[in-house]
């Protein structure tokens, strides 16, 4: 046992009055974390001097560490109402707002403590991460500010301003807290995480993968170093190195749907439809309402030459995005092949309706008029397909088609 806590208890043996005793004994209890002993030491203390701020304070404390937020508050309240100029009780309670995310109090009370301490470097910290809560960055980056002018080598407050500053997408300044994070703490993952989102969203690439795998160096098990890093690779082309990236993101994690996602776009990319075909299935198995994994099963089907398969798929892609472009076009293809030439018309006159200016949808619909011996609306639709694209030889060839035939007729 603590050696305070036998001391403690010897001495309330000796005189159960002394309450300095109780009080040394709760304090030695939270710091072992035995939060039951100490909040009934500090109960004790209350009870033979209610106006023992120290108890009261403490025993708040104590209550916030189990979460048990309304006597937490009952007694953050007692306290600054028998001393309204205590700061230390403003920030308690402001914390307790905080874990609530009732950001509006906890700045209020935070505002409360800075006020009575200009100087409390803890409040201004604590201040700025609820303002960034509420989406106040320019209020957060104030206070974060005020930290590393009283503490220069905080590196979290680095860390935090430069959140900030990514928010504000002031890249600049933010790669250059992470940075200073880093300096002052080389182990600090998080904002090696985030300079390394910050450097991807500039287009630093390079900096952006080696930042993550520092980061994945410190801690292997940060999925979102892995998940990042592979679409990084993606952005630099690097296909087999993505696929590994986010082969390893869903070995820690299984159902991390994103990651099936873009493995899979990555095999499709290496012309491996059957696992990209797996993987858009996985997706759609996890998300059954992301529309991109059914479009982009529904093209690899269609590389197959599994043609009613990638219709079915564009058919679920379209049931969720009414107004998928491109969706459209390739069920018209799909349809097409099937010789379902009604439907392929349907399809494109869709995607024209949407984009007056897709030549290839001019011209396939043009195709399924010519199968259906409508010439005129085939003839129609080459012309529109030239105007649009003048050399497309096949608009030429088809068209004349459609001329001799209707001639013919």
């Amino acid at each position: 046992m603590n050696k305070t806590i036998i001391d403690c208890t010897t001495a309330i043996e000796n005189n159960p009055k002394d309450i300095s005793a109780y009080f040394n004994r709760g304090l030695a209890y939270a710091r072992t974390q035995d939060l039951k002993n100490a909040i009934a030491d500090f109960s004790r203390v209350l009870g033979r001097d209610p106006s023992h701020e120290g108890a009261r304070l403490c025993r708040g404390l104590a209550y916030a560490e189990k979460s048990d937020w309304l006597n937490a508050l009952t007694d953050y309240n007692a306290v600054i109402e028998q001393n309204p100029k205590r700061e230390d009780a403003y920030f308690c309670r402001g914390y307790v707002f905080a874990s609530q995310k009732k950001w509006d109090q906890a700045i209020t009370d935070y505002s409360k403590a800075v006020d009575l301490n200009p100087e409390y470097e803890t409040a201004f910290y604590n201040r700025g991460l609820a303002y960034a809560e509420n989406g106040d960055q320019e209020k957060a980056i104030a206070d974060y500010s005020k930290v590393v002018s009283l503490h220069p080598t905080q590196s979290d407050a680095y860390h935090n301003r430069g959140t900030a500053y990514t928010e504000l997408g002031n890249l600049r300044k933010a790669i250059a807290d992470f940075t200073r994070a880093l300096e002052i703490n080389p182990k600090h993952e998080v904002a090696c995480f985030c300079r390394a989102v910050a450097l991807a969203q500039k287009g630093d690439l390079e900096n952006a993968i080696a930042d993550y795998s520092k980061a994945l160096r410190l801690n292997p098990g940060r999925i979102g170093a892995w998940y990042n890093r592979g679409a990084a690779y993606v952005r630099k082309g690097d296909k087999n190195r993505a696929i590994a990236d986010f082969s390893k993101v869903v070995e820690l994690n299984s159902k991390h749907a994103d990651a099936f996602f873009n493995r899979g776009v990555a095999f499709a990319e290496k012309d491996d439809w059957d696992k990209a075909i797996a993987d858009f299935t996985k997706t759609a198995k996890l998300n059954p309402k992301y529309e991109p994994a059914y479009y982009h099963r529904g093209l690899s089907y269609a590389i197959k030459k599994e043609v009613k398969k990638a219709v079915a798929d564009f058919n679920k892609a379209l049931a969720l995005a009414p107004e998928h472009e491109d969706a459209y076009y390739h069920r018209g293809l799909g349809h097409a092949k099937l010789k379902d030439h009604e439907k392929a018309i349907a399809d494109f006159t869709k995607v024209i309706g949407l984009n007056p200016t897709r030549a290839p949808a001019f011209y396939n619909r043009g195709l399924g008029y010519l199968k259906q011996a409508a010439w005129d609306q085939a003839i129609a639709d080459c012309t529109r397909t030239l105007e649009l694209t003048p050399r497309h030889a096949p608009a030429f060839f088809h068209r004349g088609l459609a001329f001799a035939d209707k001639g013919a007729v």
